[in-house]
């Protein structure tokens, strides 16, 4: 068998473990979101949205950046000194818990402020009160989760979302029939509630008040934390800003059906993410460790796997394109098929997230959390003004193209720092990137005037064109020995 590097070799087994439960969390999410639609009307289904929007946004700003600095700083420390990774996993929950308290109260204050206001709609505000709650479960939640990645129990934290993934569906089931709108957020915090217990169990011999007030004591190490929180919280924000920004303007300017139409062309994109969410969760933690013994090793072994990603990845976008309408058919029904274009959009450029988040995790990993920082609020201010100039006009196709064009600028923005940065060539990276959206635009540019057929045999032609220019021009001949090493490996993973 070809022997691996061990960066690669261990990149591989980790998101190996994770990816069957990524798929699996992946399909059930679709099936909820099923659920959702089927037993929700479009109005309700696109409040939803909105609700599970402003839940997220208050996470965020209870997180305050906390799970992703824990991640890096305890897998720093966990070999060298044991006790400290334990203070920081401490100090952070403590925290956290704190900070999610003050946030859900100030949600649940503004929710009359917020549902009247700002969305015009009095029938939210009940519904936001109850997801006030669910802010400081799911906040927790977070952070434990983060705990048990620095502390690199990957399969265990695989298996804890895995179990909650599954057990939620028959939950949400039941209290849309009943309960309809509420129902839905009524299960949410549930399904909380049930991975917060289990995350608690997991992490319950590395959290202690005692190490918490110990760490205390260490100046030096806590300024260490906030210099990399603070960054890390604004950078998180984006994300959640962009999708709260996009939805609120859908609500402002068209409807919250329109925006019901965006969350189906969302939710489906998201299998696309599969891939780099499995990665994300050794790669990070990994990186953190390596880098101080060899970052030059690391960058070159991270610019391969970005390679071979975009080899898996990209072609398998194209072959999908033709296909998502009669996905959106079958699952959602007739009444949703208008948000093909907008589904088409979102999950061929969700492609260009996945290579995207490979240079990110590692600019996380080294440490330039600052530059990470400035690269996430240059993508928000571009796809702020995008949004403004396209939603008006184009509804739920204008914001999944503001998505994809800023999307698709960031990843250029990524690769450009990167080489800059670590000198490393990343321009054949590029050209097969931006080959990759010149076939995607002509797609959509014909879109009316192809039939299934054409469609089909369009997607195929050019997934196989661009599969082939990414395998002989832009992999090395390590690169590809490792692909093949890394395929022999697959089988093994599971046992």
């Amino acid at each position: 068998m070809i022997r691996l590097d061990r960066f690669l070799k261990k990149i591989v087994i980790g998101s190996g473990i994770t990816l069957l439960s990524m798929l699996i969390i992946k399909v059930m999410a679709i099936v909820n979101s099923v659920i959702c639609a089927r037993l929700l009307n479009p109005a309700d289904f696109g409040a939803l949205s909105i609700i599970v929007n402003l839940q997220s946004l208050v996470v965020m700003i209870a997180c305050l950046g906390i799970p992703l600095s824990v991640t890096k700083h305890i897998s720093q420390y966990e070999k060298a000194d044991e006790t400290m990774a334990r203070s920081i996993a401490s100090i952070m929950i403590l925290m956290l818990t704190i900070s999610s308290v003050i946030s859900a109260a100030v949600y649940l204050l503004l929710s009359e402020t917020i549902a009247t206001d700002l969305y015009h709609d009095r029938g939210l505000i009940s519904v936001i009160r109850l997801s006030s709650i669910l802010v400081m479960v799911a906040s927790v939640n977070m952070g434990l989760s983060a705990i048990i990645q620095g502390f690199q129990r990957i399969s265990a934290l695989a298996i804890v979302n895995t179990i909650v993934a599954v057990a939620a569906q028959p939950i949400a089931f039941a209290s849309i029939g009943l309960l309809g709108l509420e129902g839905a957020v009524i299960s949410l915090l549930i399904s909380n509630l049930v991975s917060c217990a289990m995350l608690v169990y997991l992490s319950r011999r590395v959290v202690s008040y005692r190490h918490a007030k110990a760490f205390l004591k260490r100046k030096e190490h806590i300024r260490s934390l906030i210099s990399f929180t603070i960054p890390a919280f604004v950078g998180g924000m984006t994300l959640v800003i962009a999708a709260w920004i996009g939805r609120t303007l859908l609500v402002i300017e068209w409807d919250l059906i329109e925006v019901g139409q965006f969350q189906i062309a969302d939710n489906l994109s998201q299998t696309m993410l599969i891939l780099s969410a499995a990665m994300s969760i050794p790669l990070l933690p990994m990186i953190s460790e390596l880098h101080v013994k060899n970052p030059r090793k690391v960058c070159e072994d991270s610019v391969g796997l970005l390679n071979v990603t975009m080899l898996l990845v990209l072609p398998l976008s194209i072959v999908a394109m033709p296909l998502m309408g009669a996905i959106i058919t079958f699952l959602y029904g007739r009444e949703y098929e208008i948000a093909y274009v907008a589904t088409v959009i979102m999950f061929s450029f969700a492609a260009y997230k996945v290579v995207g988040s490979i240079i990110s995790n590692v600019i996380l990993g080294m440490g330039r959390i600052w530059d990470a920082l400035f690269l996430n609020l240059a993508w928000l201010m571009g796809f702020t003004i995008l949004g403004v100039i396209l939603i008006r006009t184009n509804g739920a196709n204008g914001l999944a193209g503001a998505y994809a064009a800023s999307i698709g600028g960031y990843v250029l923005l990524l690769m450009f720092y990167f080489s800059r940065e670590f000198h490393i060539a990343l321009h054949r990276c590029a050209l097969a990137c931006i080959g990759y959206a010149a076939i995607v635009m002509i797609y959509l540019y014909y879109l009316d005037d192809l039939g299934f057929a054409e469609r089909l045999a369009y997607a195929a032609g050019n997934a196989l064109a661009i599969a082939s220019i990414i395998y002989f021009g832009v992999l090395g001949e390590q690169e590809k020995r490792s692909l093949k090493g890394m395929m022999r490996l697959v089988p093994g993973i599971w046992s």
